[in-house]
């Protein structure tokens, strides 16, 4: 649309060169010069109209023609300047004789020249008229032909994100077929090892059945020989009485009085049962041979319980924590009340032990009882009560506040090591002892 105000300007200003090359009225001049602005507007209606060409390459060309034109005028002109401006006849840069004695009337041209002009703006409008409607057209249609690449673009770099998927659609295609495989596989593998499972699981069975039915033999086994070895060391209760005549009114315990190997020891029921035992141990000081008949069968009974207990803990398998009860017993020549205490409360603990890991109900023993505990031993032994054998250590709260109490009472004193220097002549002398420590 500038371009076309621009021709139009530059018409103008080609018009205003023709008003000062032609400044007198000249008929035949401006027949010509309308002649040729006609010519000019219809070839430019044609170029605009006609040409199926874009709006760029039209201005270019009708830029082009006009230019043409301008050079082929601006030479005529050059060639003309010395020729009169009306008739063209006479050479002379103005009027001639024969024009200027003829009476022109200059104000027609100008008034002719101004029409040539109002009929060139006029044309010029008509032809932005009609060429705004392709105007716009081109404008929407590189608008669009913009868009149109946006979307090529996008379409292109979708196409490409989607040959890129399809790619990987196929990598996960193999990676499946690979996984399907593997997970045959390692199926196969996991009904491989469930049948190792089951067949391991009913060997453990099997072997769990078998090992209870060795169990139940070795029990049958382990009770016999316990019988015989009762048969060997006879443990009885002879009676029950109370010591003195307030202990029966006062509900203190009774004393029970046992006979182990025809030994005979009398165990007291009040909170000091150990009291009576020291008592009738009081001269272990001296030799046995000086000891009361009571003294000494107590004293053998202990020594019966210790050897009693090392055999059965070999029987039920069971680890004592002190071992050398008997050899404390048998070979200790020098007796004080620490060591008295000691050896008796190892004895005891032993006992319970045993008793626990052979299923002796828990509230029915005492720590201050060993006698009392050993015989429910054996009558579990005997077959006379049917309990449960556990290999579980668990003691009853009641009966550790008594273990741990009587720990807190003793003076711990070991006795002194046999050795042969202390050995009077004519003594036994276990030689291996020592190593069996």
């Amino acid at each position: 649309m500038q371009g076309l105000g621009d021709m139009g300007c530059r018409d103008g200003r080609m018009g205003e060169q023709m008003d000062n090359y032609y400044p007198s009225s000249l008929p035949v001049g401006q027949s010509n010069l309308v002649t040729k602005i006609t010519t000019c507007m219809h070839a430019q209606q044609t170029l605009f109209v006609d040409t199926p060409i874009g709006i760029v390459h039209q201005f270019e060309n009708t830029q082009n023609y006009y230019s043409a034109s301008r050079n082929n005028w601006q030479t005529n002109i050059k060639q003309n300047s010395l020729r009169c401006p009306c008739c063209r006849n006479s050479n002379s840069e103005i009027l001639c004789s024969s024009c200027a004695s003829s009476f022109m009337r200059l104000n027609k041209i100008r008034e002719a020249r101004r029409v040539v002009f109002l009929r060139k703006a006029e044309v010029c409008r008509s032809i932005e008229e009609h060429l705004k409607a392709e105007i716009n057209f081109e404008s929407d249609y590189h608008r669009k032909q913009q868009l149109v690449n946006k979307l090529k673009a996008k379409i292109a770099e979708k196409a490409e994100h989607i040959q890129r998927v399809k790619h990987r659609i196929v990598s996960l295609q193999v990676n499946t077929s690979k996984n399907k495989k593997n997970v045959y596989l390692l199926e196969k593998k996991m009904s491989a090892h469930a049948d190792r499972i089951n067949r391991t699981t009913a060997e453990i069975e099997a072997n769990r059945v078998n090992a209870l039915k060795t169990q139940e033999n070795l029990n049958k086994w382990i009770l016999y020989v316990c019988s015989q070895l009762l048969d060997m060391l006879p443990f009885q209760r002879c009676d029950s009485r109370y010591g003195s005549g307030g202990e029966a009114w006062s509900g203190q315990d009774k004393q029970i009085t046992y006979m182990i190997n025809n030994c005979k020891v009398t165990e007291g029921g009040n909170q000091n049962d150990h009291q009576l035992l020291k008592d009738q141990l009081c001269s272990c000081s001296s030799a046995l041979d000086h000891l009361c008949p009571d003294s000494r069968h107590t004293f053998a009974a202990l020594v019966f319980t210790s050897q009693f207990a090392n055999i059965l803990a070999t029987l039920l398998n069971c680890t004592l924590p002190y071992k050398h009860l008997t050899r404390d017993l048998s070979l200790t020549t020098k007796w004080t009340e620490d060591i008295l205490d000691t050896v008796l409360f190892k004895l005891n603990y032993c006992i319970i032990k045993l008793c626990i890991v052979r299923g002796v109900p828990v509230r029915s023993l005492s720590f201050h009882r060993p006698f009392s505990n050993l015989y429910s031993l054996m009558a579990v032994l005997r077959g006379e009560k049917v309990m449960p054998i556990t290999n579980n250590i668990a003691f009853d709260s009641k009966l550790r506040i008594q273990i741990i109490e009587e720990y807190q009472k003793v003076k711990w004193q070991e006795t002194h090591d046999f050795t042969i220097d202390n050995v009077e002549e004519g003594d036994w002398v276990a030689v291996d002892f020592a190593s069996n420590k």
